[in-house]
C-alpha cells in the first residue's frame, strides 16, 4: 500500500482548471520530484496532499485513509503527526525562538522537556543554526529562517515529507545541504518524500521525477 496517493484530483479556482485528473502514488522511503512552469499546479497538488486544500473531484489518501472523510480538525492532526511541510518561505511564528518554533512537533508527542530540546539541538545543529536557538525569526536572515522550517519538518520523522521550493529562499551551499537532508533521510528512515521544485539539479537527486503541465502529469516522450 502506498503512504500517499491521489487518484482523479480535479481542482478549479473560478474557471482556472489548476487540476485535471492527476492519479499519484508514492510509497515508504521513495522520492518523488514534481517539476514544472510557474502555474502547472505543482504547488496545489502539493497543498491537496497536505489536506490544505479539498479537491473538488478525487481522492487522496494518507496511509490508506481518505482526507475527505475527516474533520478540519482530524485532517490538521494528521498533518502534524504524519506530515513535515516545508513551504517556499519559512512560516516561522514570530513569538517563538528558532528553537520553539523548531520543537513545536514534539510537544505532542509526550516527550518530556528535556528529550525535546536534545532533539531539537541536535537537528538545529545539523542545519547549522544551533547559535541561533535563542534568537527569535525577526533576528535572523531569511536563508537562516527557512533552514529552521525544514528542520522543523524533520524533527519528529514524519512517515511524510512535502516540500515546496523549500531551498528557494537559500545560497548554494546551504541549499545543497539541506536537499541532502531531504534526500538522506527518506531512504535512510523510509520517509515518502514529494519534492516541488523548480531545480533540475535538485529533481535528479529524486527517485523519480514528473513533470506538471497545465495540471495534468505529462508522459515522457518515447524516442523514436
Amino acid at each position: 500500500m502506498p503512504v500517499l496517493s491521489c487518484e482523479g484530483l480535479h481542482l478549479s479556482y473560478g474557471s482556472t482548471l489548476a487540476l485535471r485528473g492527476v492519479d499519484l502514488r508514492v510509497g515508504a522511503g521513495e522520492s518523488v520530484a514534481v517539476v514544472g512552469s510557474s502555474g502547472s499546479g505543482k504547488s496545489t497538488l502539493l497543498h491537496c496532499f497536505a489536506g490544505l486544500r479539498v479537491p473538488d473531484r478525487g481522492e487522496v489518501r494518507v496511509g490508506g485513509v481518505l482526507l475527505s472523510s475527516l474533520s478540519d480538525r482530524r485532517r490538521s492532526r494528521l498533518r502534524l503527526e504524519r506530515m513535515g511541510v516545508v513551504f517556499q518561505f519559512g512560516e516561522l511564528l514570530p513569538e517563538l525562538t528558532m528553537e520553539e518554533n523548531v520543537g513545536l512537533p514534539l510537544w505532542v508527542t509526550g516527550l518530556s522537556r528535556s528529550a525535546v530540546a536534545e532533539r531539537v539541538g541536535e537537528v538545529l545543529d545539523d542545519f547549522g543554526i544551533v547559535h541561533l536557538a535563542d534568537s527569535y525569526p525577526g533576528e535572523v536572515s531569511g536563508g537562516e529562517k527557512q533552514r529552521a522550517a525544514v528542520a522543523r519538518a524533520l524533527v519528529h520523522d514524519p512517515p511524510i515529507v512535502l516540500a515546496d521550493e523549500p531551498t528557494g529562499s537559500l545560497d548554494s551551499v546551504n541549499a545543497d545541504r539541506v536537499m541532502s537532508a531531504l534526500v538522506d533521510r527518506s531512504c535512510r528512515y523510509g520517509q515518502a518524500l514529494v519534492l516541488v521544485t523548480h531545480e533540475m539539479r535538485f529533481a535528479e537527486l529524486c527517485d523519480r521525477r514528473l513533470t506538471i503541465l497545465d495540471g495534468e502529469i505529462a508522459l515522457p516522450r518515447l524516442r523514436p
